[in-house]
C-alpha cells in the first residue's frame, strides 16, 4: 500500500486542488470487503461494500467529511482485514474551507482517523443492503508539534490494527484500538546521524515497515539525492536494513541530479508493495527511473537485498504503481504523468523464481480492452488482493475481478454502479483455455492442440498428427489446405550443344549404361563386325580347307550377293559388301534419332525421349531476357500484351482455422485517401472463412476488415483468371494461391500487409515458339505472381499476441501492382527440317566416304607392305628350302665317299689321288 502527502515548504501558504486524484496521495484502497475512494472536491468517501460482481446500489454508500476544513491526502485500508472490520484508516490535514489561502502554522495540524461501520448485523455474506448511518468517526488524533512537512506518507498493517507514518521529521505509529492511540518519534532518532531522508511510499508487515524515498546527499554533491530504501522495525521504529540505489555508469539514469526535490512532485513519485503471500518479495517501482526492482528480506536479520530488476528503456513511468496479486502473481502500472497517453499494466505470473522475467500480458489486450468510459491515463492501482482495482485520472474506478477456470475477465461485458466499473467472467474464446482462477485473460492453445469453443476450456484437445493446428486452432484442417498452387516455372537454359551434327554424333557413337547399350548405334555396329568378321573366317576356310565343288559354289554366290550390295567400291569388292552391313545399320539409326529428333519440339508437346540414353534432349534452345515496358514492344509482341492487359482477375481471400464469420467480414477498395465498399461472395464452414471478388482492373488496392479478435491460423489468396485464344496467340488461364503460415508457434497479427506484384512470359510472360517448317511464331502469355510479405510481422507468438494486440478487428491489406517490365522467353528449334535432311545426307556421304577412306588406305599403306612381307617370307622360305635340299644333298654324298674308300684301299696311291679328286 502506498500512501503519499505534499507540503509545499518553499511558500508560506498551501492550497491544495482537491479535484486532482494525482496529488498529495493514494486517494484509494480496499480489501475483500470493501473498496474507498476520496473525493476531494466533494469532500466526500464514496465506499462500495462486497460482494463486487452485484449491481445494487444499496451496498454503496457516501460519507461527508465530519470538518469541512479537512483536506484528506491518503487512506488506507488493512489487506487482511475480516467481516468484523468494517473500517479504514485516513489521514490529511487541516485547511480552510474559503478559497483564501491559510497561512502555516503549529496550529494547523496534521490528522489521521478511522471511520467505521458499526453494524450489529454486519455478516457480508447475507448482505443485500446498507445502513450508511452506520458509520462513524473514531480514535480522531492530531499532530500539531511539528512544521508542515514536505514529504509525508503512511501506510496500515495488514490485519488493520495500525498504522506507521513517516514524515522528514518525525515518524509515529497510530493504533486506535489501545490506550495509547498514538506515539510520534523525532526522525533525528530513526534515520542515520546526519541524515536527512524524504519519505514518497511505504508499506507495512506484521513485524516491519519498508519505506522508500530520497536521502539528501548536500548541496556539494553533483547528485543531491539518493534513491534509497529503509526497512524499519514495527515495534520500536527503529531502521533494521537499508539498501540504495546506484546507477549503471553511462546510463541516462546516471545524469538525473534530483536538484529540484524542494517540493513533491509527480515528477519524483515513487511505489512499493510487500506480497502478502510471501513477506520476503518486495516491489519497488521508481518511475523516474523506468526500474522497478524486486528486493529480497530475509525474514531471521530482516536483512534487505536486490534480487532482480527490469529496465524499460529510456523513457519513464514504469513503475507508477505496483501490487502483488494471489499465487505471487504481480502488476506493474506504466503511466507517463508528463503525457496524458494510455497506461499500460505488466501483469507477471508467478515472481517466485525472485526474478522478473518478461511479461504474461499486457493489460489492456484483445481480450480485456479497457471500457470506453475509464479515461486511458492510468494513474494508480491497488489489489484486494484477488482483484485488481485501477484509477484513472479522472477519479474513475475500474475493478477487475477474478474468473474461474474456463473463463476470463470480461472487460467489454461489465458491470456498472454509480462508484466503479467491474469485470464479468466470460467463457474462454475458441482457441484458448483458461486452467486458474485470475484475472489474468485465457492463454492460446498450444501448437497441435484445439478448442473449437462452446464449452468449459480448462485445457486444450491434442489435433491429430496430420492437421495443421497452429497456436490459438478452432479445428482439425488437413495439411493438405497449406499447399501453394504455383503456375511459375523456370525457363529451361539451354543444352550445351545446340548444334545438330555434333547432337547426331554424339548420339551415335556413344554408350554408358546397360540401357544405353541396347539402344546405342554403336553397339549394334560392332555387332555386325562381329558378324562380318565370321563371315571372312568361313569364306577363308571355304576356300582354303574344303576342295569340295559345291563348297565353291556356295562362296561364288556369297561374293556375289555382298557384291551387290557394296556401297563403297559400287560393286567391285564383295568384302566392302561386308562393311556396308554396319554402314547401313549406322545409317538407319542416325535417320531414326533424326526424326525423333525433330520432333522434339515444342518442349512443352515433347514426351521422354526414350530413343536415345539422353531422355531430356529436346529439338530446343532457349532465350530468356527482361524487357523495359518503356520501350514499344514489337508488331508481333503487342496482339500478346493486349490480352493479357484485358485479362480480367479473381482474387479470393481464405482465413484457414478460424471461427470468423461472415457477418463480421466487409471489404473495401483503398483510392488514394478514400474508401469503397466493395461486394464480394463470402462463405464460412468448417474452419475456414472464404472472400471471393472480381477486380475491376489490375493495379488495385484491398482491404479486408473483419471485426472480431478471433484467430486466423493461416491466410490463403488465391489468383485465377480464363484463358483467350487468337490465332497464333494463346493467353493461359490464371490459377494460382500462396498460403501465409507459420511452422514455429505464432499465429496471424491483426495488421497484415501484403503486396502482390504481377509480372507479364514477360514474369508477365510471353513464350515465343518459332515454327518448324516456315518463319510464323505462335505467342503464349501468362501472369507471373510475387508475394512480397514479412513473416515476421504477419506473425506474432502467443505471448506477444496476448501482451501487443489490442485492436477490435483484424485488416488485410492486398495491394496488387504489375513490374514495369516483361520477361520474354523464347524457344527455338536447333534443327528444322531442312537442315536435318541435309545433315543427314552429309552424314551418310561422310560415313560412305569414311570406310572408302579406309579401305583406300589399306590398299595404299597396309595392303601392299603386307604383300612385300608375305613376299619377302616366301623367297626366305624358298630360300631356305633350297638349303636344306643342298644340305641333304652334300649328306648323301658324304656317306657314299666312305663306301669307296673301304673298297679300294689296295690300290695305288695315284688312284687314292684320283679318288679324293671326285
Amino acid at each position: 500500500m502506498i500512501l503519499i502527502s505534499r507540503i509545499d515548504l518553499s511558500f508560506t501558504q498551501f492550497l491544495p486542488i482537491t479535484s486532482d486524484f494525482d496529488a498529495y496521495g493514494l486517494k484509494i484502497t480496499g480489501n475483500e470487503i470493501m473498496l474507498i475512494e476520496v473525493l476531494g472536491d466533494l469532500q466526500i468517501f464514496s465506499i462500495r461494500f462486497s460482494p463486487y460482481n452485484s449491481k445494487s446500489e444499496s451496498l454503496q454508500c457516501s460519507i461527508e467529511y465530519n470538518e469541512l476544513t479537512q483536506y484528506v491526502h491518503s487512506v488506507g485500508v488493512g489487506k487482511k482485514q475480516n467481516l468484523t472490520q468494517s473500517y479504514f484508516f485516513f489521514a490529511g490535514e487541516i485547511i480552510s474551507n474559503k478559497q483564501s489561502l491559510t497561512s502555516l502554522s503549529h496550529n494547523n495540524s496534521f490528522f489521521i482517523g478511522i471511520l467505521s461501520h458499526n453494524d450489529s448485523k454486519n455478516d457480508q455474506d447475507t448482505k443485500t443492503s446498507l445502513n450508511c448511518d452506520h458509520f462513524q468517526y473514531e480514535s480522531f488524533q492530531f499532530i500539531s508539534e511539528y512544521d508542515h512537512q514536505e514529504f509525508f506518507v503512511f501506510s496500515v498493517e495488514p490485519y488493520g490494527q495500525y498504522a506507521i507514518g513517516l514524515a522528514k521529521d518525525f515518524v509515529f505509529i497510530y493504533q486506535p484500538f489501545s490506550g495509547k492511540m498514538i506515539e510520534i518519534k523525532n526522525s533525528s532518532l530513526v534515520w542515520p546521524t546526519n541524515t536527512t531522508f524524504l519519505p514518497i511510499a511505504a508499506d507495512t508487515h506484521v513485524l516491519y515497515t519498508i519505506v522508500v524515498g530520497f536521502v539528501i546527499n548536500g548541496p556539494l554533491f553533483r547528485v543531491r539525492a539518493t534513491p534509497t530504501v529503509y526497512v524499519i522495525s514495527n515495534s520500536n521504529l527503529t531502521i533494521l536494513s537499508i539498501w540504495s540505489y546506484t546507477a549503471a555508469l553511462n546510463s541516462w539514469q546516471s545524469y538525473l541530479t534530483y536538484s529540484n526535490l524542494k517540493k513533491w512532485s509527480n515528477q519524483y513519485a515513487m511505489s512499493i508493495n510487500i506480497n502478502p503471500d510471501d513477506a520476503s518479495q518486495v516491489l519497488v517501482g521508481m518511475p523516474f527511473l523506468n526500474i522497478v526492482f524486486l528486493l529480497i528480506i530475509t525474514m531471521g536479520d530482516s536483512n534487505i537485498k536486490l534480487s532482480s530488476f527490469i529496465d524499460n528503456g529510456n523513457s519513464i513511468g514504469f513503475g507508477k504503481s505496483v501490487t502483488w496479486l494471489p499465487n505471487s502473481d504481480a502488476a506493474i502500472l506504466n503511466s507517463n504523468y508528463l503525457i496524458h497517453d494510455s497506461s499500460k499494466i505488466y501483469l507477471y505470473k508467478s515472481l517466485n523464481e525472485t526474478s522478473l522475467s518478461s511479461p504474461t500480458t499486457i493489460f489492456p489486450n484483445i481480450h480485456q480492452p479497457l471500457p470506453s468510459t475509464i479515461n486511458s491515463h492510468l494513474i494508480r492501482m491497488i489489489s484486494t488482493p484477488t482483484s485488481l482495482v485501477l484509477l484513472a485520472i479522472d477519479g474513475g474506478i475500474f475493478h477487475i475481478l477474478p474468473s474461474p477456470p474456463g473463463y476470463f475477465s470480461s472487460t467489454t461485458s461489465v458491470i456498472t454502479d454509480s462508484i466503479s466499473i467491474a469485470s464479468e467472467p466470460m467463457i474462454c474464446m475458441p482457441g484458448t483455455y483458461k486452467s486458474e482462477t485470475s484475472i489474468f485473460p485465457c492463454s492460446l492453445c498450444p501448437n497441435g492442440t484445439k478448442n473449437s469453443g462452446g464449452q468449459l476450456s480448462i485445457s486444450c484437445i491434442n489435433c491429430s498428427s496430420d492437421s495443421f493446428c497452429p497456436i490459438g486452432s478452432v479445428i482439425d484442417l488437413h495439411k493438405s489446405v497449406l499447399y501453394s498452387q504455383l503456375q511459375a516455372s523456370v525457363h529451361p537454359r539451354s543444352p550445351e550443344v545446340i548444334i545438330f551434327d555434333e547432337i547426331l554424333l554424339q548420339n551415335m557413337f556413344s554408350i554408358n549404361s546397360t540401357y544405353c547399350m541396347l539402344i546405342s548405334p554403336l553397339f549394334w555396329v560392332l555387332i555386325v563386325i562381329g558378324i562380318v568378321i565370321v563371315i571372312l573366317i568361313g569364306m577363308g576356310i571355304l576356300k582354303r580347307y574344303v576342295k569340295h565343288p559345291k563348297c565353291h559354289q556356295v562362296r561364288h554366290h556369297v561374293k556375289n550377293i555382298f557384291r551387290q550390295i557394296d556401297l563403297i567400291h559400287e560393286g567391285e569388292m564383295w568384302i566392302c559388301g561386308l562393311v556396308s552391313v554396319g554402314i547401313i545399320v549406322l545409317l538407319s539409326f542416325a535417320y531414326t534419332f533424326s526424326v525423333n529428333f525433330y520432333l522434339e519440339y515444342p518442349s512443352e508437346h515433347s514426351t521422354p525421349a526414350t530413343f536415345v540414353c539422353n531422355e531430356q534432349i529436346r529439338n530446343v534452345k532457349y532465350e530468356s531476357g527482361l524487357q523495359s515496358l518503356a520501350i514499344p514492344a514489337s508488331k508481333e509482341e503487342q496482339p500478346m500484351l493486349y490480352l493479357l492487359n484485358k485479362q480480367h482477375f479473381t482474387v479470393q481471400l481464405d482465413l484457414l482455422n478460424t471461427v470468423a464469420s461472415c457477418q463480421s467480414l466487409s471489404v473495401e477498395q483503398i483510392r488514394e485517401s478514400t474508401a469503397a465498399h466493395v461486394a464480394s461472395n463470402c462463405t464460412d464452414s468448417m474452419g475456414i472463412l472464404s472472400s471471393i471478388l472480381e477486380l475491376p482492373y489490375h493495379r488495385v488496392i484491398l482491404k479486408w476488415n473483419l471485426n472480431d479478435i478471433a484467430f486466423i491460423g493461416a491466410i490463403r489468396i488465391r489468383l485465377s483468371a480464363n484463358e483467350n485464344k487468337n490465332d497464333l496467340y494463346k493467353l493461359k488461364s490464371l490459377n494460382f494461391s500462396e498460403t501465409f503460415y507459420d511452422n514455429s508457434n505464432r499465429t496471424l497479427a491483426q495488421t497484415i500487409h501484403i503486396n502482390l506484384e504481377l509480372t507479364k512470359v514477360i514474369f508477365i510472360a510471353i513464350n515465343e515458339t518459332e515454327s518448324l517448317t516456315s518463319h510464323e511464331s505462335k505467342f503464349s502469355g501468362i501472369w507471373y505472381p510475387t508475394f512480397v510479405a514479412d513473416a515476421n510481422h504477419m506473425f506474432i507468438s502467443s505471448s506477444e499476441y496476448i501482451k501487443l494486440s489490442n485492436l477490435t478487428s483484424t485488416q488485410i491489406t492486398l495491394t496488387i501492382t504489375e513490374t514495369s517490365y516483361y520477361i520474354k522467353n523464347r524457344q527455338l528449334p536447333i534443327a528444322k527440317l531442312r537442315e536435318i535432311i541435309f545433315h543427314n545426307l552429309l552424314f551418310t556421304i561422310v560415313c560412305i566416304e569414311i570406310f572408302h577412306l579406309c579401305i583406300l588406305l589399306c590398299k595404299l599403306m597396309i595392303i601392299p607392305p603386307l604383300k612385300f612381307i608375305g613376299k619377302y617370307f616366301v623367297k626366305l622360305n624358298q630360300f631356305i628350302s633350297k638349303k636344306t635340299k643342298e644340305s641333304i644333298t652334300r649328306d648323301i654324298l658324304m656317306d657314299d665317299h666312305s663306301t669307296v674308300t673301304t673298297i679300294t684301299t689296295t690300290t695305288t696311291t695315284k688312284d687314292c689321288n684320283v679318288i679324293q679328286i671326285s
